[in-house]
């Protein structure tokens, strides 16, 4: 082989590997972060996260001298209000509390369908005894 031919193979060579690297390049920079910035975020999870620590604050016992005692049960709480579209029950010692009520209970039996539901089970001290508070959250899939 000549010197000529050698380097016309390199450049063919270098161009059948550096055109399709390019194109790959250029449709990853340009594919990649549009996907993720149409990508649907729902702010349902971070909503449920929100409103389960509101509602176990608001289960906690108050004591006039020392403020709140983490850890030890109240009293329901009162219902929390918002122009969100959900609904959640709080449950502790045979008791309920809603939010929302016609909402929940149209929502909750089509959890695994149409709405997403967060449960919460929290152990706290009422006197010598252990109370179970539940907070059950039913939030739409296209919820925001």
């Amino acid at each position: 082989m000549n010197k000529r031919a050698t380097w016309v193979w390199a450049d063919t060579l270098y161009w059948f590997f550096y055109l399709p690297m390019t194109a790959i390049v250029i449709i990853a920079l340009v594919v990649i972060p549009k996907s993720a910035m149409e990508a649907p975020i729902s702010p349902g999870p971070l909503d449920a996260a929100i409103m389960e620590a509101r509602l176990l604050q608001g289960v906690t016992l108050n004591d006039p001298v020392f403020g709140a005692r983490q850890g030890y049960y109240g009293s329901l709480p009162a219902p929390v209000r918002s122009e969100k579209r959900f609904g959640y029950r709080v449950e502790a010692q045979g008791k309920e509390s809603f939010f929302n009520k016609d909402f929940y209970e149209q929502a909750s039996p089509l959890a695994p369908i149409a709405y997403d539901r967060f449960i919460q089970s929290e152990k706290m001290w009422r006197g010598s005894s252990i109370v179970e508070v539940e907070i059950d959250q039913v939030y739409p899939k296209e919820y925001g």
